[in-house]
């Protein structure tokens, strides 16, 4: 089954995620890169139904978005659900189901902090890939 594919866009700062193949034993981490570069596959995220929520999958790696050692990164061992509720004007935030603990950036870096409804907490999902 093919997955409808996504930008994660940060309209605020003007960037969208991507994530790049490492060389490894499993598992591989590697982060999450925001820049408003185009990189084709690797700037496409799929996201797959998971108990509760949903894994979001990087198209062009393979791995998923999740919290690892503390952080949120990729990685190919998929560990993490995610819910996405509706902020309003086209925009979604993403978060840990069942807690107050949304995906924020700061410095270019995901990190976990509770809801304040900031535009570092908010997202566009563009199927308009390149």
């Amino acid at each position: 089954m093919s997955l409808i594919q996504y930008r994660i866009i940060s309209p605020s700062q003007d960037v969208w995620a991507k994530n790049f193949p490492a060389p490894g034993p499993p598992p591989v981490i590697t982060p999450v890169i925001w820049d408003d570069s185009n990189v084709n596959r690797f700037e496409r995220w799929g996201f797959e139904g998971g108990q509760g929520g949903v894994y979001i999958r990087n198209v062009g790696t393979g791995f998923y978005i999740g919290v690892f050692n503390g952080r949120v990164a990729t990685s190919d061992q998929k560990n993490t659900v995610w819910s996405i509720t509706s902020a309003g004007e086209g925009l979604v935030v993403i978060g840990v189901p069942g807690a107050d603990s949304v995906w924020t950036l700061q410095d270019d870096v995901i990190v976990l902090a509770p809801a304040n409804g900031s535009d570092a907490q908010r997202f566009q999902l563009s199927n308009e890939v390149n």
